[in-house]
């Protein structure tokens, strides 16, 4: 991470990131398959983001793990009831099993993309021509 240009937010660098980069919010949300407005609140610092999510969006921007490192862990409940914590509502648990949701909707999404190209042989979106690298230059 560039030292003094993030406030050590993952939504701070996760703009950082996408700036350098020259991709849009749109862009990525079409690459990582998560919704466009729940991007833009982890961005916004509105909604958390999961481990799961700071993984893929490592991997789509080539950021090495740096978002993931951003994700807070969660406390343990004993660490939480020695601290006087309460234990995580309902919602913060819905909150919790919507970003992992949204996680395993990506890696199918991802997945998807790749068994139709393979099966069916229709190239994923965003393929110019509707040719790949792994197509043989006669299968057209």
């Amino acid at each position: 991470m560039d030292q003094g240009t993030s406030d050590g937010t993952l939504g701070e660098r996760l703009r950082e990131l996408l700036a350098e980069r020259g991709m849009s919010l749109g862009e990525l949300s079409r690459r990582s398959h998560y919704d466009k407005g729940y991007l833009s609140k982890v961005m916004n610092g509105r909604k958390a983001a999961s481990e799961p999510l700071a993984r893929c969006l490592d991997e789509l921007l080539g950021a090495g793990g740096e978002l993931a490192v951003l994700v807070p862990a969660p406390a343990p409940a004993a660490v939480r009831a020695a601290a006087g914590v309460p234990p995580p509502t309902t919602a913060q648990q819905l909150a919790v099993m919507s970003g992992q949701i949204e996680a395993l909707r990506a890696e199918v999404g991802a997945l998807t993309e790749v068994v139709t190209f393979a099966v069916l042989g229709i190239p994923p979106a965003g393929v110019a021509g509707g040719k790949t690298p792994a197509q043989p230059p006669g299968d057209q």
